[in-house]
């Protein structure tokens, strides 16, 4: 369910917070949470993404499509690369190590 809610304008239904779900985390537990980004405050500041558990979110509005702000992506190939060597690399892709040591 979590990707139904990703760009739609959302709220929680118990403390009626209301923003674009632009985020979901799958815990351990097998609980999801959604980020909600609010909308700019009057002054035109950003404020802080908040996070619920999925089943207190209702869908509000249409919130904005994913080919707008460049869509659900896979996982990148330098991510993958990352992965397969165990972690970020000193130049990418080369397997050697730091200099440094």
């Amino acid at each position: 369910m979590e990707h139904e809610l990703l760009g739609k304008e959302v709220k929680d239904i118990i403390t009626e917070f209301s923003g674009v779900a632009i985020g979901c985390t799958l815990w351990l537990t097998g609980c999801v949470s959604v980020g909600i980004q609010p909308k700019a405050d009057k002054d035109g500041k950003k404020t802080e993404v908040e996070w619920f558990d999925e089943n207190r979110i209702d869908v509000v509005g249409p919130g904005v499509s994913s080919e707008i702000v460049g869509g659900i992506r896979t996982v990148s190939k330098a991510a993958e690369t990352r992965a397969e060597k165990g972690g970020p690399q000193s130049t990418p892709g080369d397997g050697r190590s730091h200099p440094r040591g």
